[in-house]
């Protein structure tokens, strides 16, 4: 990689833990989360591009959250309701109570 395309993600970094998921509610739940954060997305009018410009987390890693392929960290999810400019429990807003 250039020098020069470094410099551009240098503001970028990790926000997938890479640690196994334990259970298909895990997942189940990380999906639901990213199909919440991509109808958030989409409803403020940014594309995948263009709020990655927004909060410095790569658009590849964005679009593996909305999918649910990865956990991300509090930082990230702090950073994502920032740049969305809405409360972070709007990002979870879809959470239903367990019984």
């Amino acid at each position: 990689m250039s020098p020069q395309n470094l410099d551009a993600f240098r503001g970028y970094y990790s926000v997938i833990d890479t640690r196994p998921m334990k259970s298909g509610e895990d997942k189940e739940r990380l999906k639901e989360f990213g199909k919440n954060l991509k109808r958030i997305r989409e409803s403020k009018g940014y594309s995948l591009r263009s709020l990655s410009y927004e909060c410095s987390i790569d658009y590849s890693d964005i679009g593996k959250i909305e999918r649910g392929e990865t956990n991300i960290t509090l930082l990230t999810f702090f950073q994502l309701a920032e740049a969305l400019k809405v409360s972070p429990a709007e990002l979870v807003d879809y959470v239903k109570p367990k019984d």
